[in-house]
C-alpha cells in the first residue's frame, strides 16, 4: 500500500491535536511538500546534519522531531548555525520535516504520561497547568535519596541531582519531562495538589531558589534523558497506524549534547 507524507502527518495530529500545542511553540511542517509519496520516516529528537544524512542513507522523506527546527523567525541563514544548515540540505533532498512538540507532551498518552509509566508511577492524574505535569503514586514509599538513585538508573542520567531533605518521604510524584524546571507556578500547583517531590529538568536558579525556601523536594534529570522516549511513542503510534509499511526507523545518529 502506498502512502503520502501527510498520512503519517494526519496520524499524528489526530493522536495529538496542534491545538494543544503552548502559544510559544511551532509545530508543523517546517520544509518540503507533504503530498509527495511516503518513502521512509524517521524519527528523532533533533534534527541535525547527521539526522538529515541518516535520512538519506535509508531513503527516508519525513522527518518528525520532537524540537521544533525552526522555533523563532528566521532572519538569516547563518551557517554557524548547525540547525539552518540542517534545514538547507533537508530542503535539498525532498525532505519533509515535521515538528511535533508540546501537543505530544501534553496530549492523553502522550510523552507525560509515557515517561510516568517508565517511572512506574500508578494513579497517574494531570494537574491543569499551562504545562500539564502529571501526579502519580510510586510503588513503594521511599526516600529522597533513593528516589534519586532510582531516576538516576531509569534515566541513565549520572549527573541527575535535588534539592531537599534527604530523608524526605516520597510517595506523590509531579513530573513533566523535558524542560519544566522554568515556571514557579507548575512547582507550587504540583505541591499544592499533593506532591512530595517534582520531577523535571533545565531547573532556573529562580526555581531552585524557590523550592529550597520552600522545603519543597525537586528532582533534576537531564532534558535530553526524559525527552529521548519520544521516539519510542511515536515509533509505536506510526508502527500501528501505518499497516504495511516497514520503513519507519529511529535515528541512531543523534547524541546526547551533555556527554
Amino acid at each position: 500500500m502506498k502512502y503520502l507524507i501527510n498520512d503519517a502527518i494526519k496520524i499524528i495530529e489526530e493522536f495529538a491535536p496542534l491545538s494543544l500545542q503552548l502559544e510559544y511553540d511551532n509545530c508543523g511542517v517546517k520544509t518540503g511538500n507533504i503530498y509527495d509519496e511516503l518513502k521512509g520516516i524517521l524519527v528523532s529528537l533533533d534534527t541535525n546534519e547527521a539526522v538529515v544524512d541518516e535520512a538519506i542513507d535509508n531513503n527516508c522523506n519525513l522527518i518528525i522531531e520532537h524540537h521544533p527546527s525552526i522555533f523563532k523567525s528566521i532572519k538569516n541563514l547563518n551557517f554557524q548555525k548547525s540547525t539552518n544548515r540542517a534545514l538547507i540540505k533537508a530542503a535539498a533532498n525532498n525532505i519533509v520535516i515535521y515538528s511535533a512538540h508540546t501537543n505530544v507532551d501534553f496530549t492523553e498518552n502522550g510523552l507525560n504520561d509515557y515517561v510516568s509509566r517508565i517511572m512506574g508511577l500508578k494513579n497517574v492524574h494531570k494537574i491543569s497547568t499551562p504545562d500539564s505535569p502529571r501526579i502519580g503514586e510510586v510503588e513503594h514509599e521511599t526516600n529522597l535519596r533513593e528516589y534519586l538513585n532510582f531516576l538516576k538508573v531509569v534515566f541513565n542520567d549520572v549527573n541527575a541531582y535535588s534539592v531537599g531533605d534527604m530523608e524526605k518521604s516520597i510517595k506523590y510524584v509531579a513530573v513533566i519531562n523535558g524542560g519544566g524546571g522554568s515556571n514557579e507556578d507548575d512547582l507550587i500547583l504540583s505541591f499544592n495538589n499533593g506532591a512530595d517531590v517534582y520531577v523535571s529538568g533545565d531547573f532556573k536558579y529562580n526555581v531552585l531558589r524557590l523550592a529550597k525556601d520552600n522545603q519543597y523536594a525537586i528532582i533534576s534529570i537531564g532534558h535530553f534523558n526524559t525527552e529521548i522516549y519520544f521516539i519510542d511513542l511515536v515509533t509505536d503510534l506510526l508502527k500501528n497506524k501505518l499497516e504495511s509499511f516497514n520503513k519507519i526507523f529511529k535515528t541512531k545518529k543523534l547524541l546526547n549534547p551533555c556527554n
